[in-house]
This record gives structure tokens, C-alpha cells and sequence, in this order.
């Protein structure tokens, strides 16, 4: 049976969610206190059992100059003694419904591995969203000149808030955050990685946020935004800092950010028939990262 969440299931939301996608404590602590709620989410239960759940959150998305609400469609988990029966298509079925119901034209989610944009594209997602992608060894950080840019930590978010709002505020296509949204990801982020300004003087040309592995000696520099080309330069600076035997830096995607790579990193569905999805791929649409 599919109903609504109360707190009764929350224990076992969160059991859930840490079996299947294996995240921290910290991490599925901070969700289920600052994004979850009962009304944004829907569970199979049997008897008094979660046996499939998922969340569906409200967001912000610019398209081609309006701002239209979206549903955010994560934490969508099926036990494994209960996959191959239908219950993750019934749940985002209900969702699709409920979600046009409050007014949301739009859904977007990021898949998991790249095996589930099959599964999602048989409920009309299409894979929209892109990231530039940038990977240095070793031997490029030894290459590596340095400028005058420097990396101060922070745990501004308004002055990253601001920063974002000002990079996306060209792009056509784009899911927005607030300073509240941003806060929470740096709540997580402080947990198990480093958010720096990337500064020319005294001025913030950008910001990243970093996570390094220690044992695969890989730093992952999950987002860098910028008002300009400079990654080289950041990377070569984290690489000082870190001592990595690789960076992966990822962003934006767009003339004037200089990553040579792309990659798909989310899906979208039109909800209302506002539009067509195929007409939204414009330039290179982005969704960063999402709690």
C-alpha cells in the first residue's frame, strides 16, 4: 500500500537509506532534518514494513527566463527482498500526480549510476543536465604555473549564494539554490571535505568544494564555479594543498571555464506539457550539487 510518511517510518527511512546508498550517519542525519518532510514523501508499506520509499522535495528552475517549481525526486529506495514487483513505479507515479497537484511543472533527479537512466527514461526523464569535467595527474601539477589567485576556506554561504546566483545567471537552463539550500550542503560538505574561495586580491572570483580519498590519493573537486577560466590555476593550488596523485575538478560546462570534458549528471521531466523536454537542451543545462 502507498501512503504518505509520518514519523513512526522515519527510523526506518533512515536504516534504510544507509543500507542502500551507504552514506554517512552525519549525512542522513542532516537530510532528514532539514530536507525531509512527511507531506514530500511516499512509502510501499506492508504491514508496518517500508518496503520502497521516495522523496520529492521542492525546488527552483529557470528556463529560458521564468522561474517555474519543481519536484526533486531522491532517496528513491526499494529493500532488495522486494525489487521486481512494481513498487518504485507506483511511487513515482503517485509522485508525478502529487506533484502537479501543488503546481509543479517540472521533475529532475540525478541517477545513481548510469544503468538507472534507462530505467527513468521509460517515465519520460530525459538525460538533460550537464557538467564539465577536467582530470589532472600528477605530472600537470609539477607543469603547473602559478598566478596571482589564492584559496581561503569558508563557511560563508552567503557569499557563496551570491557567487552562484551571479555565474548561473546567464544560463538558460539551470535548477536553482537559495542560501538556505547552499547552507545545508555546507553543513554536509564540512563533515568530510573543504570549501575554499577562489579569490584575485580581494576579490571572489569563484569558490569549490573539495573531497579528498586518501587511500585512492584522488582529490574530487565535486563543484568549481567561476566568473572566468581559471582552472588550471585552481587546480594546480588544490594539488599544492592536497599533495594528490589526481584532481578531478567538475562545473559548469560553457564557453569561458575551460573544462575540456563533458558528462551527463541528471534527468528532466515536464510535468504540466509546458514544454517539450527536447527544446530545454540548450546550451549546456545544469544542476549542481543536490543534498
Amino acid at each position: 500500500m502507498i501512503v504518505r510518511s509520518s514519523g513512526r517510518y522515519v527510523p526506518q527511512l533512515m536504516e534504510i537509506w544507509k543500507s542502500v546508498f551507504g552514506d554517512s550517519d552525519e549525512y542522513i542525519r542532516l537530510f532528514f532534518e532539514r530536507m525531509y518532510s512527511h507531506a514530500e514523501s511516499l512509502l510501499h508499506v506492508e504491514g508496518e514494513k517500508v518496503l520502497s520509499m521516495l522523496f520529492f522535495p521542492r525546488c527552483s528552475i529557470r528556463v529560458l527566463g521564468r522561474v517555474y517549481r519543481a519536484g526533486y525526486v531522491c532517496g528513491a529506495a526499494t529493500l532488495p527482498e522486494a525489487r521486481g514487483k512494481g513498487l518504485m513505479d507506483g511511487l513515482l507515479k503517485t509522485s508525478f500526480h502529487l506533484m502537479l497537484e501543488r503546481g509543479d511543472s517540472f521533475s529532475v533527479l540525478i541517477p545513481g549510476d548510469d544503468n538507472l537512466y534507462g530505467f527513468y527514461s521509460k517515465y519520460d526523464y530525459r538525460a538533460l543536465f550537464k557538467r564539465g569535467v577536467a582530470t589532472y595527474s600528477a605530472n600537470a601539477f609539477r607543469a603547473a604555473g602559478r598566478g596571482r589567485l589564492s584559496l581561503v576556506k569558508t563557511d560563508d554561504a552567503s557569499a557563496i549564494s551570491s557567487l552562484y546566483s551571479e555565474i548561473v545567471s546567464d544560463m538558460e537552463v539551470v535548477v536553482l539554490k537559495d542560501e538556505p539550500a547552499y547552507r545545508l550542503v555546507m553543513d554536509v560538505y564540512s563533515t568530510y571535505g573543504s570549501i575554499y574561495l577562489v579569490m584575485d586580491g580581494r576579490k571572489a572570483e569563484g569558490y569549490v568544494f573539495c573531497q579528498y580519498h586518501e587511500g585512492e590519493k584522488v582529490l574530487f573537486a565535486k563543484e568549481m564555479m567561476s566568473r572566468r577560466d581559471i582552472l588550471d590555476e585552481t587546480a594546480g593550488m588544490l594539488a599544492d594543498i592536497f599533495r594528490p596523485g589526481k584532481v578531478v575538478v567538475e562545473g559548469p560546462y560553457r564557453s569561458g571555464t575551460g573544462f575540456p570534458g563533458v558528462k551527463r549528471t541528471g534527468m528532466l521531466k515536464v510535468l504540466d506539457g509546458s514544454f517539450e523536454a527536447s527544446d530545454l537542451d540548450r546550451g549546456y543545462p545544469y544542476m549542481n550539487m543536490m543534498l
